[in-house]
């Protein structure tokens, strides 16, 4: 397992907790084999552990029907993932093709002509999953990308009535401002000294 900062913390003070054992759930036991810096809060997951997937017998079934894992993929740069995505099809009926068949009794390509077909594999940027996502079993709750477009009109429009609001103020005090810049030119005012004033 992997630790966060504060979780080493509080379990270990100030020991070096690389090496040592922590048993989960009083089930399992665990090496700490490393300690990762504190989740930052824009992300969309938190964890204070992360333990190895080869303990978790489900991770070891080739099940692929399951599908109980977050899969993240780091695609090189410049790769396309378009080009990545057409090879999804070809993946899903050599491994989940047989296993379909086995527990459906019917193949991949009849449950497609069928309509019948899970369900369809794509990829999703990191980055448009806050505000652009709405799949089940989520992480965490997402935002929607509506919200902010709501809530930047209803700012926008506050800032259009205030500018209104200040330009029938502005224009209301002219009228008398004008009385007194009449006086103050009468009583010997220069223009950059009005200007100045204003």
């Amino acid at each position: 397992m992997i630790l966060s900062q504060d979780t080493a913390e509080k379990y270990f003070r100030d020991e070096d907790p690389i090496g040592k054992i922590l048993k989960i759930d009083n089930r399992e036991d665990y090496q700490v084999t490393g300690v990762f810096e504190e989740i930052p809060d824009n992300s969309h997951f938190h964890f204070d552990i992360i333990l190895s997937m080869s303990s978790l017998a489900e991770s070891n079934d080739p099940f692929w029907l399951s599908m109980n894992f977050q899969t993240y993929i780091l695609l090189q740069k410049g790769a396309d993932p378009k080009a990545l995505e057409t090879k999804f099809e070809a993946m899903l009926i050599k491994y989940m093709g047989p296993q379909i068949e086995r527990f459906m009794g019917k193949s991949m390509e009849k449950l497609a002509a069928e309509g019948d077909l899970l369900g369809e594999f794509y990829l999703q940027s990191l980055k448009d999953i806050h505000l652009h996502s709405d799949l089940t079993a989520e992480l965490e709750p997402n935002s929607d990308i509506k919200y902010v477009y709501i809530f930047s009109a209803i700012a926008l429009f506050i800032l259009i009535i205030a500018s209104i609001n200040f330009m029938n103020l502005s224009t209301a005090r002219s009228a008398g401002r004008a009385k007194e810049v009449g006086i103050r030119k009468v009583l010997g005012s220069y223009r950059r000294q009005l200007i100045r004033q204003f």
